[in-house]
């Protein structure tokens, strides 16, 4: 059969527990004094301490020998003394106590721990999730054209920048040669010499004849054709009056070089565009791309970037295959970049609302 051992405890010094507050077998520890009560109930019900067993009181003086007589019957046993006095409680013995468990020395040992808490009971089952909160508003930002910094309610945090850095510049084109010069127009034939006047007295000087005509400006593009071959050179160089780089237009180029510019930009305007649809999951994308740095073929110098196959896998429409190569438009990702960071902003918010 299982014991149960019962225990109460104060924290006020000098307390001493009644019969009353104890039941059978119930223990009671003064903290402050160090002190153990139990209650006993052989007899009268009392209250006493436990500790070390006081000194023997004295033994009570022995009773008077009877007279010796004939040998017969014992003479009537004398009186027993009385007993001596109780002796004064020992102090309370060592102990050790661990919040949950208790433990004595025997004054060679140290004893075992006796757990005087019940068992943790089972953890309750885990309460339905609540609701998820409402977004949060978009947090002030700045964008400057290539990098992006928010506003944290007091400061405006660090630029983050969102543009990839600057390819190395190519090198320089060769110089194009520049077209021959036109031949001179023939000179006018010379008017004829008036007649010589008779020896004598020198005669007035017979009138200049007329200048030949000079070329128009057509003779003269003409010509040039002739010599320089039609759609090079200065022929090439006028169209209808204006430059002929006003009239240039790509719908597509390849270069093997770096090309470089002040700026480049893309049409974007709101009325060019149609089916527009917010970039989902954002930031689940930006986080299956991998930056790397690599060579490229052809070139030796170290670059930075993305793979055209990883970018595919998440993000089609800023992959562009021709060729039967996967060319990649760095320029498309910064939206996907805006609204990542847009995700990254709500859940920093929710962090914060949650946050104790």
């Amino acid at each position: 059969m299982a014991n149960t051992l019962l225990l109460k405890r104060t924290t006020v010094a000098g307390r001493v527990p009644t019969a009353a507050q104890l039941a059978a077998g119930e223990l009671a520890v003064n903290v402050p004094d160090g002190k153990l009560y139990l209650k006993r109930v052989s007899g009268a019900e009392t209250v006493i301490e436990l500790g070390q067993t006081g000194p023997q009181g004295a033994t009570g003086p022995a009773g008077p020998q009877g007279a010796t007589g004939a040998t017969g019957p014992t003479g009537p046993q004398g009186p027993a003394g009385s007993t001596g006095a109780t002796g004064a409680t020992g102090p309370t013995p060592a102990h050790q106590w661990s919040g949950t468990s208790l433990r004595f020395y025997t004054g060679t040992a140290w004893g075992a721990y006796v757990n005087l808490k019940g068992a943790t009971g089972a953890t309750g089952p885990t309460g339905p999730q609540g609701p998820t909160g409402a977004t949060g508003p978009t947090p002030a930002h700045q964008w400057s054209g290539t990098s992006l910094r928010f506003y944290n309610g007091s400061t405006w945090g660090a630029y983050v920048n969102l543009k990839g850095d600057t390819g190395a510049t190519g090198p320089t084109g060769a110089t194009v040669p520049k077209g021959d010069t036109g031949a001179t127009g023939p000179t006018g034939p010379q008017g004829p010499a008036g007649p010589t006047g008779p020896t004598g007295a020198t005669g007035p000087q017979g009138p200049a004849g007329a200048d030949g005509s000079p070329d128009t400006a057509g003779q003269v593009l003409a010509k040039l054709v002739t010599v320089d071959g039609a759609g090079s050179g200065l022929d090439a160089d006028l169209l209808d009056g204006s430059h002929g780089s006003a009239f240039a237009r790509l719908s597509g180029a390849t270069f093997t070089g770096t090309v470089t510019a002040p700026n480049f930009v893309s049409s974007s305007d709101a009325r060019l565009k149609s089916n527009i649809v917010p970039i989902t999951e954002a930031l689940a994308k930006v986080q299956a791309l991998t930056g790397v740095t690599f060579t490229i073929a052809g070139s030796d110098a170290r670059q930075m970037g993305l793979i055209a196959q990883e970018v595919q896998s998440v993000a089609p429409e800023a992959v562009v295959e021709a060729e039967g190569v996967l060319r990649l438009a760095y320029g498309n990702l910064v939206g996907l970049l805006v609204e990542a960071i847009k995700d990254l902003a709500q859940e920093v918010d929710q962090l914060k609302r949650t946050a104790p």
